[in-house]
């Protein structure tokens, strides 16, 4: 079936797809980072929503090259980016969910912890307060009962403080745990991840743009050949022109013209002479 009795060509059907495979991937890699946004609790979230959207729409620009543009090198530039982007954004997207898987099991061990540590202390707290009632209650002077009743709320106090700094303590290396299990390196995490993909973004998109200057490999009707070397004339092979081929009749010898005399030639042809 030719081209013209197609709904679409092949540049038509690559576009289509192409758009409904960037469309699956944005949702994916759109709402990691939106995601992501709410929890760093950003003012202005609707601008921090849109400026995360701009290593997609420039992944959609590459998509409508590789389709349209009619310079090869833009067009296979076009596509080897529009992968690399893509792959990019998904890994990040990757990473930011295994982030926050991680950070959700650390708050649920961190909620038990504290859970457990606050009923240890109230058991404790409570076994401190039976005994040293008991001691205040046996104590022969006030002035004992009152250093008893004060060592008892320093235990107590001392107590609540342990539980307190553990876990804190557990909190804090709870943040380096998550970090440590994610699959990108610590480096990329502490501040990086908010711009190495938009600077390798528009690095392509950049280097694409100063293709496009160059017109050496345009291709309009999209062969595959540069036009500059369909339009050239085809070479002309050099041509020896050789002399025009002489008459037999000219390359023998001139014979004289026969003359006849009573019926007879009196002066016949050479090679008949002899007869």
């Amino acid at each position: 079936m030719s081209n013209r009795k197609q709904f679409l060509n092949r540049r038509g059907q690559m576009f289509a797809v192409g758009v409904i495979v960037w469309i699956l991937l944005a949702c994916w890699t759109i709402s990691a980072f939106w995601g992501h946004i709410d929890e760093l609790g950003e003012s202005y979230q609707m601008a921090a929503r849109m400026g995360a959207l701009a290593a997609e729409v420039i992944g959609l620009g590459f998509l409508w090259w590789h389709c349209f543009d009619p310079s090869i090198a833009v067009r296979r530039w076009a596509l080897l980016f529009s992968v690399a982007l893509a792959s990019i954004l998904v890994f990040h997207a990757g990473a930011l969910r295994g982030l926050k898987d991680a950070r959700i099991k650390q708050t649920e061990a961190e909620n038990r912890l504290a859970e457990t540590l606050t009923k240890m202390s109230k058991e404790q707290t409570a076994g401190l307060g039976e005994s040293s009632g008991a001691l205040v209650a046996s104590g022969q002077t006030q002035r004992e009962r009152l250093a008893i009743a004060g060592k008892t709320a320093a235990e107590q106090a001392g107590i609540n403080r342990a539980a307190q700094e553990t876990v804190a303590r557990e909190i804090v290396a709870g943040n380096d745990r998550v970090k440590d299990t994610a699959i990108v390196p610590r480096w990329y995490l502490d501040g990086w991840m908010y711009g190495v993909i938009f600077i390798a973004a528009m690095a392509m998109l950049g280097f694409l743009w100063w293709k496009m200057s160059d017109a050496d490999d345009l291709d309009e009707d999209f062969n595959g050949v540069p036009d500059r070397l369909e339009r050239q004339p085809a070479p002309v092979a050099s041509q020896v022109i050789a002399p025009a081929p002489v008459p037999v009749a000219a390359q023998s010898e001139e014979q004289p013209r026969p003359v006849w005399r009573g019926g007879v030639q009196i002066n016949p042809p050479e090679g008949s002479r002899g007869n």
